[in-house]
């Protein structure tokens, strides 16, 4: 009985930390998704939004997978967001590839422009 009454205790903790972890890493992921934004409008000429860009405006926490409490679900419910955060997660790594993408041809594009203008002159 000692041994169970332990297994749950050890159970509600490791629920709890992987509440907070998964909460962090959704936090995470929606500051990189306002970094993607503010980036597409940034290369897409527009004027940044300038709270994102200061870092001011709290980051909209969205009804991600990433924040869903685990404490009253059972084991296949578990398993199951798991899958669905991973899913999340991959997306942002996605997006992630993407800006990196678009940043190396604006740097690339940008390097062009000053050779030319070198030759120029």
């Amino acid at each position: 009985i000692h041994s169970l009454k332990t297994n749950k205790e050890s159970t509600a903790r490791l629920d709890g930390h992987y509440t907070r972890l998964t909460r962090g890493m959704g936090r995470c992921i929606a500051e990189l998704t306002s970094l993607n934004e503010l980036c597409s409008q940034v290369f897409g000429g527009g004027d940044p939004n300038m709270s994102v860009l200061l870092g001011v405006r709290d980051v909209m926490l969205t009804s991600s997978p990433l924040n869903r409490d685990t404490t009253n679900l059972t084991m296949e419910e578990k398993l199951e967001l798991a899958r669905t955060q991973l899913e999340e997660v991959s997306r942002v790594q996605g997006e992630v590839r993407e800006l990196r993408t678009r940043i190396a041809d604006k740097y690339a594009e940008n390097l062009a422009d000053n050779m030319t203008s070198c030759v120029t002159q």
